[in-house]
């Protein structure tokens, strides 16, 4: 293991000069142009295969459904979530206000929503140590994943999600660490354009630092609160992803969110609510508008909950600081918390 991290460390030496050269710039007018070019491609003389076709066909109706039933940006919310369509440049007001308070990377489909529905499944289904169950949540969360665009992130969450699925399944102890990085070199084998994907880089980041922090921060957090709740939990693992991925969002946007921990503490709970309502609004609305009219004032008020929270806490422009690390300083900064992660594994595994 000691070997594997230091392995990716090098290779993080090696590309992060590359990484930072691409895509440069708003999140999601990075993320935007995944969106055009998969549009462009379908459009062009070229083509793309029938099923390609159906499926960008069936986005782009359902996208229009969910327009009709919801106001903006709650259905800009809701397309991001559950369907990775990206349509933020419709409200540049309210994107500003999601990148200032550090919580934009909640509009997009990531890893987190393929675990929300996976569980989802296998609570539906019952035991996750069935076969039928264990396939048929895998199977689930790999329609998920192709209807959401199947984006690098989802990709990611997916092989990894699958892996300890199946470890579980068999009663092989995983290691969550090795994985992730197993099926980082996968993807980056498959396809080197993933390195440079900045939601893939963002998704990567953010799970690797709730793998290696979300112990120790959330054991610390236990010695100044009692309290057990869904705030407390969420700002646990808010703390955990920001430790890599702070550093990174300022060497990439040159702005750093104080507030970010306190406002994603605030509104992760929302994300559960949304992207398994969401999910069941569209299965519905594909099947009856009436339906999906219905089911979609239930998925308002988790999103306005979010949009209301988001537009409160975007007034404090004081708490965004506009400071833009080097990268020397940022691969400074990882070299000593891989150090540290390291030597406390290594302690913990003597005893």
């Amino acid at each position: 293991m000691k070997k594997t991290v230091i392995l990716y460390f090098l290779l993080l030496l090696v590309l992060l000069p590359r990484i930072n050269k691409v895509c440069e710039g708003d999140y999601i007018l990075c993320q935007a142009v995944n969106e055009r070019s998969l549009r462009e491609r379908y459009t062009s003389d070229e083509g793309a295969s029938l099923g390609e076709e159906k499926l960008e066909t069936f986005r782009m109706r359902t996208a229009a459904r969910v327009r009709k039933d919801l106001p903006s940006p709650h259905s800009e919310l809701l397309l991001g979530m559950t369907l990775g369509i990206d349509n933020l440049y419709e409200v540049p007001k309210f994107k500003k206000m999601l990148r200032d308070t550090g919580t934009i990377h909640v509009v997009v489909v990531s890893g987190y929503n393929v675990t929300l529905v996976y569980n989802a499944v296998i609570r539906l289904l019952g035991s996750p140590y069935k076969t039928r169950n264990l396939a048929l949540g895998i199977a689930a969360t790999f329609l998920f994943s192709v209807v959401s665009g199947f984006e690098p992130p989802v990709v990611r969450a997916w092989v990894m999600g699958s892996i300890i699925a199946l470890g579980k399944f068999y009663g092989r102890k995983v290691d969550a660490l090795s994985v992730l990085l197993f099926t980082g070199l996968v993807m980056a084998l498959i396809n080197p354009g993933y390195i440079y994907n900045l939601s893939f880089q963002l998704s990567f980041l953010a799970t690797l630092s709730l793998i290696m922090f979300e112990h120790p921060i959330s054991t610390l957090i236990k010695k100044f609160t009692s309290a057990k709740n869904v705030w407390v939990e969420d700002l646990s693992a808010t703390l955990s992803a920001q430790v890599l991925i702070w550093p990174f969002l300022s060497l990439k946007f040159g702005q750093v969110s104080l507030m970010s921990p306190l406002v994603n503490a605030l509104v992760l709970w929302t994300v559960p609510l949304a992207t398994i309502l969401g999910s069941l609004y569209l299965f519905l609305n594909a099947l009856s508008g009436f339906l999906g009219a219905f089911l979609a004032i239930l998925v308002y008020v988790p999103l306005d909950f979010f949009v209301t929270l988001i537009e409160y806490f975007s007034r404090f422009t004081s708490a965004i600081a506009p400071y833009q690390i080097s990268l020397q300083l940022l691969l400074g900064y990882y070299l000593l918390l891989a150090c540290i992660y390291l030597r406390v594994r290594k302690k913990a595994n003597d005893k």
